[in-house]
């Protein structure tokens, strides 16, 4: 996994989880497929076509595993979804092969996931208590209504389904967004590298005071010398080093306070998607664009009092600081992730627990 393009991405422990998965799904499915032989409330047939219907799935997420080798970045997101689909219908169709008895072994579980993805306000969860109701006390033991459980798992599973597609999209937001800002950072830097007058982040001097003029003061640094007629001042120009070292500071800033920022994230070690890195990764860019624009802005007097700047250490200390204030403008996206991870339900894999009862 170590040369592969996603592990970077903490998708390992996923891949391992998910092949355990399967694997105790297919043992399981043996298990069942022996027992329900010997009952007659299932034909042979329907035991075959579900048998055929579960391996189709299981053989769907094996495959789209073992693409995670060849995966690009931004292509990952469409593997991992339909990887965890494949395995959550190929569970649902496993429920088809159980008895009553298993199933209602099961409601802790359905009701646990039901807890995890939705708020007790969410009209969704008076649904599914609706369709449980009926055998959830100890009186209603053998009387299970397979129709209705069967919905609220196929219920279930599509909203779980739909939480991890939204994080894996918000990644590849995340990582496009970050993509684009680096290539506007890039383009600002080369640009200012090669035409350091155009993109000038020198500022003017202050007004003369008792008669003495002042150099103009540049991030990478100017003697600060005086004269008492603007003729005898030397001649001051904007280096190619300006915008490197700006963007750099802001950069730094960016990463300070991206590492505050992302240590309320805390992902599932099972979720393939790792948002605290991407989050990370997209502050550092934004950091920098940030010093840089920001500089203009104040060069050219577009924030009132923040102009009076006379030295290479203040325009180092704002580019610093302007790029540790882009949190201010990415703090949404934050919040978002967080949001999104926070609804994740816990990755349990309640199929397996009773295959020893089959």
């Amino acid at each position: 996994m170590t040369a592969n393009k996603v592990s970077i991405f903490s998708q390992q422990h996923w891949r391992v989880d998910s092949n355990r998965r399967i694997r105790s799904m297919e043992i399981q499915l043996d298990f069942l497929v022996a027992a329900r032989r010997k009952d007659e409330w299932v034909t042979a047939d329907e035991i075959c076509n579900t048998t055929k219907a579960i391996g189709a799935y299981l053989e769907i997420a094996k495959d789209h595993l073992r693409n995670t080798k060849r995966l690009s970045l931004l292509g990952s997101v469409n593997v991992i979804d339909v990887t965890y689909r494949a395995v959550h219908s190929a569970g649902f169709l496993i429920y088809e092969l159980k008895t009553d008895e298993d199933l209602l072994a099961e409601l802790p579980n359905l009701k646990l996931r039901c807890n995890e993805l939705f708020d007790t306000t969410d009209p969704r969860t008076k649904v599914i208590d609706d369709l449980l109701k009926p055998y959830a006390s100890p009186s209603s033991l053998g009387k299970l209504d397979r129709h209705n459980f069967l919905e609220a798992a196929r219920i279930l599973r599509n909203v779980s389904d739909q939480r991890y597609y939204q994080v894996g999209r918000l990644r590849t937001n995340l990582a496009t967004v970050g993509a684009v800002l680096s290539m506007l950072v890039m383009a600002f830097i080369i640009f200012g590298w090669r035409s350091p007058k155009s993109i000038s982040l020198c500022f003017e001097p202050s007004p003369p005071k008792n008669g003495i003029y002042e150099v103009w003061a540049c991030p990478t640094g100017r003697k600060l010398e005086r004269a008492a007629t603007p003729s005898e001042l030397p001649e001051t120009k904007p280096s190619s080093q300006d915008i490197l070292v700006v963007a750099a500071l802001g950069l730094s800033g960016g990463a300070l306070s991206s590492g505050l920022a992302i240590r309320r994230l805390a992902p599932s070690p099972q979720t393939p998607y790792n948002l605290p890195l991407f989050s990370f990764l997209l502050k550092l860019p934004a950091g920098a664009l940030t010093a840089v624009a920001g500089l203009l802005l104040i060069r050219g007097g577009f924030i009132p009092g923040f102009s009076a700047i006379d030295s290479a250490a203040q325009i180092l200390a704002y580019a610093f600081f302007l790029g540790f204030a882009q949190q201010l403008l990415t703090r949404a996206i934050d919040q978002r992730a967080q949001d999104l991870l926070t609804k994740l339900p816990a990755e349990v894999n309640t199929s397996s627990e009773s295959a020893g009862r089959a």
